[in-house]
């Protein structure tokens, strides 16, 4: 999608209401918005039925205390896969 002169990237969880924003352009910085960038955003542009995962919150290391919020089957794929960071956790290609 463009917005103005950039080119962004929505992702979505294929199980849960999660959803990320991601600025490819090469004119900005590269990357998912952040808790700033998100908050600048007008209020049409949200998605009610989706929680915006923030750069902060998907570059979070996983931690024990994410992994238990996991049901069995996420965990082997988890164990599996060896995501390192919520984002590779949230949206990932595994399969």
């Amino acid at each position: 999608m463009r917005y103005g002169e950039e080119e962004w990237s929505f992702f979505l969880n294929a199980y849960y209401p999660l959803a990320a924003i991601r600025r490819e352009s090469p004119k900005s910085d590269f990357g998912y918005l952040g808790v700033d960038e998100l908050s600048q955003l007008s209020p049409e542009s949200a998605t009610p039925d989706y929680t915006l995962l923030t750069r902060e919150q998907l570059e979070e290391r996983l931690t024990p205390q994410v992994m238990a919020r996991l049901d069995a089957a996420e965990v082997k794929q988890a164990r599996y896969w060896q995501p390192q960071t919520v984002e590779d956790l949230i949206f990932n290609n595994w399969d």
